[in-house]
């Protein structure tokens, strides 16, 4: 009898420090080290073989990020499994400004749109609606097809 108490203390031990569902494999709990690669804007792209539980931090650190890295949108803090990929993105330098939501500031940034014009993007946008694709930004008075090539890499939807 004693030894079928250990059996299913240890069966529900188990379960508790090892969930079973799509995400984690067993063996993912049961090694020392995992294998994990890097790529993109680091300076030693490459595989790794980390501790278990390590960061994507843990990670950076041995492969060096390079000063133009884009690193926004990753948490840093979140833990690697084995075989994990991670790409790192190099960063636009210039940040693109949504003709949508620009405010009259914004778009006075553009090369060859002032107050007046910027004026008539915003009016264009609140009496037709958002714009649907970046070159029906010329339907707005004062951008024509000259105006248009000279903005048209520095405007998003």
């Amino acid at each position: 009898m004693k030894k079928i108490v250990i059996l299913v203390s240890f069966f529900i031990a188990g379960f508790f420090l090892f969930p079973i569902d799509n995400q984690y494999q067993l063996s993912d709990y049961l090694t020392d080290k995992i294998k994990v690669e890097i790529k993109g804007c680091v300076k030693n792209p490459g595989i790794y073989y980390l501790d278990s539980y390590s960061t994507i931090n843990d990670l950076f650190q041995k492969a060096v990020l390079l000063e133009n890295s884009d690193t926004s949108s990753i948490n840093g803090n979140m833990v690697l499994k084995n075989n994990d990929v991670l790409i790192i993105n190099e960063r636009n330098e210039v940040e693109k400004i949504s003709i949508n939501f620009a405010t009259l500031e914004q778009l006075t940034t553009l090369p060859n749109i002032g107050e007046k014009t910027a004026r008539n993007i915003i009016e264009y946008r609140n009496e037709n609606g958002l714009f649907q694709r970046i070159e029906d930004i010329k339907n707005v008075k004062g951008i024509a097809d000259k105006k248009f090539e000279a903005i048209k890499d520095l405007i998003s939807l």
